[in-house]
């Protein structure tokens, strides 16, 4: 079944090329990519770069987001101050979960704003 193989080729998305190759093929053979599915792309390159950086969970309760890190988390330290510092209501504890209130509902954009974030605390 093609359907099962592509949500398979979904969760294996390793990279931003791979992401961007799988939603062409599925544009090419099926037409417009509905928003729902680059989301679940979106959120599969997402998990993917979490578990790379060592993140151990990214939750979300309404607004309130949490990201938990592993202790061989590759991140800055000082990013995740200047973060906590600069964010209005930001906190980190030192269990290591990094919270915030997020103005994204959902979606794109919130993905976004996490990939962002994490690309932000990596460099």
């Amino acid at each position: 079944n093609h359907r099962l193989q592509y949500y398979k080729r979904l969760a294996e998305i390793s990279d931003k090329s791979a992401h961007t190759e799988l939603l062409e093929e599925l544009a090419d053979c099926y037409g417009l990519v509905p928003p729902s599915v680059e989301n679940l792309a979106s959120f599969a390159l997402l998990k993917t770069l979490a578990q790379q950086i060592g993140i151990a969970s990214v939750k979300r309760r309404g607004p309130q987001l949490s990201i938990c890190f592993r202790d061989n988390a590759r991140v800055n330290p000082d990013r995740i101050m200047e973060f906590v510092s600069v964010t209005p209501g930001a906190s980190f504890s030192p269990r290591g979960d990094l919270e915030w209130r997020s103005n994204m509902r959902s979606g794109a954009p919130l993905l976004d704003e996490l990939r962002n974030l994490l690309a932000q605390l990596t460099s």
